[in-house]
């Protein structure tokens, strides 16, 4: 038995502790009443006291734990209380094995006796396995340690064959239900691990919409002031102020617009990962578009930085899509290839993979000759808040969220984002889209 088999077993016996427990009271109880009644019915019908022995077998045990089970049981493990409900079962087989052989090796029992023990002996297997749950793993123990007994002290006792042939029965129904045990037991465990997956999957997603429902309460309720407080920053900036109160006043309005765009990553990472993002399409010339965007990164960059755009698609081909969430998916790529190339270049391309009458795929293509990617870290990249490196992170900024907002939106509109980077050389950001032409 391996360590997952225990742990599924301790599982399935803790998930049905009180049931099992519950259920050897019962027992017992029926293994007090039921040997007692037919040790009488022994001596005033049969008129003999030769299965005494074996009522004992059943009856001690139940008796004892049905004491056990009202004195000392709460203050007791749940192991201990299995032990004692297994014991129960051991016994009624060894009365049912015991009472057989008596049948069998005694010259002045009936034949129909035989028949009938031997009855009563299978389906007690059958009611075992009913009353079982939790513990079905260790019933096949309790009927085949008495039916080897059995079988031993029959074979030496030469009976004959007849008699032998009618105890196969007895060992048909044990082989029957030892088989039914073994799988009411898998099946028993499969399904509370089942259950158990299903509990923690429903837990997880409580605590994702947790999560989220916070940082979306908590994103707004920051946006609001600090909209205010840049407010005020620009009022500020109007009035007669000298060059050191301007310099300062400027670092205040460059910190509260990073903190504004940070918040707003965070509602956009919400908003996609729980899909309330509905894409406006409108008609828009992508190539206008995206050089439009290029235009902008360039004419605000103070780094020796060229930016290049590359197209091979008509200028004039309107496709419809949603341009505010095409420029964001661009302008993260740009930014992020920006913030991490000192000098060299960076390449906006759009090419054309296929072309229809009524659709075009084009291909997008952003290109930097900046500090790379290592090629283990490159699985890990589009996952929210993960930072190649934490001393990078500080000293280039960022929250981790905009190449995960680039993804998000990318399988929104239907496309999937890569990378292709070399440490010291470069990378390559491409996703490709399909449009429908207007």
């Amino acid at each position: 038995m391996n360590i997952r088999d225990l742990f599924s077993t301790d599982i399935c016996v803790r998930a049905n502790a009180e049931k099992i427990f519950s259920t050897g009271q019962m027992v017992a109880i029926l293994l007090i009443i039921i040997p007692a009644v037919c040790f009488m019915l022994d001596v005033s019908v049969l008129d003999t006291n030769v299965f005494l022995i074996a009522r004992l077998s059943a009856f001690i045990p139940s008796f004892f734990f049905l004491v056990y089970s009202l004195t000392f049981a709460s203050r007791t493990s749940y192991g201990l209380n299995v032990s004692g409900v297994l014991v129960m079962h051991l016994g009624i087989n060894t009365m049912n094995a015991v009472i057989i052989y008596k049948i069998y090796t005694d010259p002045y029992m009936s034949v129909k006796l035989g028949f009938f023990s031997i009855f009563i002996a299978c389906m007690t297997f059958i009611l075992q396995i009913i009353v079982g749950k939790g513990i079905r793993r260790w019933l096949p123990a309790t009927m085949i340690i008495p039916a080897f007994f059995l079988t031993v002290w029959m074979l030496t006792a030469g009976l004959p064959g007849n008699d032998l042939t009618t105890l196969s029965t007895y060992h048909f129904f044990l082989f029957i239900a030892v088989i039914i045990s073994i799988m009411e037991d898998r099946l028993e465990r499969k399904d509370l691990r089942s259950h158990i997956i299903e509990a923690e999957r429903n837990k997880l997603e409580l605590r994702n919409k947790c999560r989220t429902e916070f940082i979306s309460n908590i994103s707004h309720e920051l946006r609001t002031p600090l909209n205010g407080i840049i407010g005020l920053h620009e009022l500020l900036k109007e009035t007669e102020l000298n060059d050191e109160q301007k310099e300062y006043l400027n670092y205040a309005r460059q910190c509260g617009y990073h903190l504004l765009e940070m918040i707003n990553d965070l509602l956009d990472v919400n908003s996609l990962e729980e899909r309330k993002i509905t894409l406006k399409l409108e008609k828009v010339k992508l190539v206008d578009l995206a050089h439009d965007i290029l235009r902008n990164f360039a004419s605000v960059c103070k780094k020796d930085i060229e930016f290049i755009f590359q197209s091979d698609l008509d200028e004039n081909t309107a496709v419809l899509t949603d341009p505010k969430r095409l420029r964001q998916v661009i302008s993260n790529l740009i930014s992020n290839a920006e913030k991490f190339t000192e000098s060299g270049s960076i390449t906006l391309s759009l090419k054309l993979n296929e072309s229809t009458p009524e659709m075009l795929d084009v291909l997008f293509s952003v290109t930097d000759t900046g500090i790379g990617i290592p090629s283990e870290k490159i699985p890990f990249i589009f996952d929210r808040f993960y930072q190649v490196d934490n001393g990078l992170s500080r000293k280039y900024g960022g929250t981790g969220l905009g190449l995960a907002i680039c993804r998000m939106i990318v399988d929104i509109m239907g496309g999937k984002i890569r990378c292709e980077s070399t440490e010291g050389t470069g990378s390559r950001f491409y996703f490709s889209l399909k449009f429908f032409i207007d």
